[in-house]
């Protein structure tokens, strides 16, 4: 229904709280322990070979159950990148890098900060390595960034 001419709309401003709670899950909750001891959790799926990172239960190709794998990273290449350029409180610094990086061993790609780098100095392929936290919390910044490996 169209409002008719000099109909007025009512507009009610306010501020909603909206308190949630979100689980890691089993395997998220193994992944961010590993990220606090240093290392990558992975899945390899035990019918088709792919093995991802992060984490996940069942394959995307093949749906059969994976299971754990070892020996992923800590470095891997550049797969693709871009530059945030607009302010927001969610991003965690000014203008931050951003790749998608295929660790050593893994077949899929995992979202994270680049580091000690400059936009100009990126490219597909780049060799990168992770560098951790000084003091882990067991979240996802217990990985600061990937840097290039000089």
């Amino acid at each position: 229904m169209n409002p008719a001419a000099g109909d007025e709309i009512l507009v009610h401003e306010s501020r909603i709280q909206v308190p949630y709670r979100w689980s890691a899950g089993i395997l998220g909750t193994r992944f961010f322990i590993a990220l606090k001891e240093r290392k990558f959790l992975a899945t390899r799926c035990p019918a088709c070979e792919k093995v991802y990172l992060p984490p996940v239960q069942h394959c995307g190709n093949c749906f059969a159950a994976c299971e754990d794998r070892g020996g992923i990273g800590p470095q891997g290449s550049l797969v693709s990148f871009t530059q945030a350029l607009y302010k927001s409180p969610a991003q965690p610094e000014r203008n931050p890098l951003y790749g998608l990086i295929r660790l050593d061993g893994a077949d899929t790609a995992l979202l994270h900060l680049l580091g000690e780098a400059s936009l100009n100095e990126l490219k597909i392929g780049l060799r990168v390595e992770a560098v951790f936290a000084e003091r882990p919390s067991g979240g996802l910044f217990d990985l600061r960034y990937f840097r290039p490996v000089r």
